[in-house]
């Protein structure tokens, strides 16, 4: 009985990948063209569902705890096994997250040196890659003569999206993406291409003669109550109400 429930067990596998972009960082004065950016990529195996974040540093990162900690709340599984490699960074973030979910998470190491052993979450980095790529390349488009790099803060909202669309839109060969094997049903919310503006809904309460709208900058959804992420001059805000400009 235990090995059977152990094989329905979902195996969520957590790794880190590195982005560069040496070329244009030249090209446009950055201070350290070989500087490079971290990032911590959750899948799951059974669902293909999970995400990916900026990390400032590898290790017990009270962010990337509280990120991979939203993701797996947001798949709905009771018992996990989180797999990761036998590196300490990634095997104290799995410890972290087993403290604070209140269902079982069991922690399964890697063999040292075996290639291939993080297979999904490793398969899954090419077509994230690309896709931060593509989407970093339309928001350079969409702001012509500013520079924007790959270290920018902008950047750690495009790439956290970047693996939020994976989730909701990647197909896979049953044609499902990630949301609906979860779900039973495609994604259905709105979405604006990354860094468009738009008017959103402020959930403070303001003044009657006031507007409850107010301008931002779209980076994505939240993950848990699924509320539009946007940024202000006074920084990031959420809203449940978007209006397209």
């Amino acid at each position: 009985e235990e090995e059977e429930r152990m094989a329905k067990t979902p195996v969520l596998e957590l790794d880190y990948f590195f982005l560069k972009d040496r070329e244009y960082m030249i090209e446009n004065g950055h201070p350290d063209p070989t500087e490079e950016v971290t990032v911590l990529n959750l899948i799951c195996k059974k669902s293909g569902s999970g995400g990916c974040t900026e990390v400032q540093q590898k290790g017990k990162d009270p962010y990337a705890i509280e990120f991979v900690y939203q993701s797996v709340q947001q798949m709905g599984w009771t018992n996990v096994v989180m797999k990761c490699d036998p590196e300490n960074s990634t095997h104290l973030i799995v410890e972290e997250v087993a403290k604070k979910r209140s269902h079982p998470t069991i922690p399964r190491e890697t063999t040292k040196g075996s290639k291939g052993s993080l297979g999904h979450g490793e398969g899954s980095h090419t077509w994230t890659e690309s896709q931060i790529r593509t989407v970093l390349i339309g928001l350079r488009k969409r702001y012509p003569g500013v520079v924007i790099h790959i270290t920018d803060d902008i950047a750690t909202w495009l790439i956290r999206h970047c693996g939020w669309l994976r989730e909701k839109f990647k197909q896979g060969a049953d044609g499902k993406a990630p949301h609906e094997r979860l779900f039973g049903a495609a994604y259905g919310g709105s979405v604006l291409e990354f860094g468009e503006c738009a008017e959103f809904k402020m959930t403070k309460k303001v003044d009657k003669a006031e507007t409850r709208m107010e301008p931002g900058v779209w980076v994505g959804r939240a993950l848990l109550d699924n509320a539009h992420l946007y940024l202000t001059p006074g920084g990031l805000r959420k809203a449940r109400t978007m209006v397209a400009r």
